[in-house]
């Protein structure tokens, strides 16, 4: 359902210093699978990303 929402496959994330892309691939009952992006070798995030749900639903 991501992807339906992002057909590019990329979720563009906000923090202190800009927007950095990031790659995802998803399961086939919508669950992202997978999630890629590069940038500094410090730590920038940690956690769960929450995504609305009515981005989720076709």
């Amino acid at each position: 359902e991501v992807t339906r929402t992002f057909p590019d496959g990329i979720v563009r994330i906000g923090h202190p210093t800009g927007v950095f892309p990031v790659r995802i691939a998803t399961g086939a009952d919508g669950t992202i699978t997978e999630a890629s992006f590069s940038r500094t070798a410090r730590r920038l995030i940690e956690g769960t990303a929450y995504v609305p749900r009515n981005l989720l639903v076709a």
